[in-house]
């Protein structure tokens, strides 16, 4: 080899090994970031307090490199396990049986329950609600939470409710189940309507609809 070409090649070779030395210094000086460094994010558990009165939040950290259906698994074993802390409680009431859970792979979560209509209280079954819907709509995959409880007395008596975070944005209105509907019934001699006021409950075993149905089906002085 002539020395002329050694002189290249020694050239080269140490213009690659400022190169390397140049790429090693900007990782190490954080100039050149890895993924994960950023893959940490925290997201807020909703639990239920002590007396069933209140949410009781905690902070959860999560991985962002991990699937949605991972993330939404190691949230939901979360949220069945209260730990050792006795001022916080799963957000499953008294009267209610947590089955599984299912998710779309689109936008929504639903769960499933047994409930036994007669030995549940309907502010624990609210509360209940926004635990869960507030807690796993902050995973951005979920947009939409639907309930379905078949009664343990009636195994084809299943009632589904579709709940979203907007659902929450008035809180203290949705701790209070209950809420008043206009019904319009025709007069006794069939000519007008009447406007009537029935208080339907968000929280009973019927649907709104079949509230408001057997709102329209009774006798009212003066209606038919």
């Amino acid at each position: 080899m002539t020395t002329k070409k050694r002189i290249m090649l020694t050239a080269v070779v140490m213009a690659a090994v400022v190169i390397l030395v140049a790429c090693g210094s900007d990782s190490k000086n954080g100039r050149k970031k890895n993924p994960a460094d950023n893959s940490d994010e925290n997201l807020t558990l909703y639990y239920a307090n002590s007396t069933w009165t209140d949410l009781f939040p905690e902070v959860f950290t999560r991985d962002q490199l991990v699937t949605t259906e991972n993330l939404i698994d190691t949230v939901m074993n979360a949220l069945m396990d209260s730990g050792e802390m006795t001022d916080k409680q799963v957000p499953v009431p008294q009267g209610v049986t947590y089955q599984r859970y299912t998710y779309d792979g689109q936008a929504t979560i639903n769960l499933m329950f047994n409930v036994d209509w007669e030995a549940t209280d309907t502010y624990e079954m609210v509360l209940s609600k926004a635990a869960f819907v507030r807690t796993l709509t902050q995973i951005e995959s979920v947009k939409k939470v639907v309930y379905e409880y078949t009664d343990i007395a009636n195994e084809n008596s299943i009632v589904r409710e579709e709940l979203t975070n907007d659902s929450f944005s008035d809180m203290d209105n949705f701790m209070n189940p209950h809420e008043e509907y206009n019904i319009y019934m025709p007069d006794s001699t069939g000519q007008k309507l009447v406007q009537k006021t029935i208080d339907l409950d968000r929280s009973a075993p019927e649907s709104l609809e079949e509230q408001m149905v057997a709102g329209l089906r009774m006798s009212y002085d003066g209606t038919v």
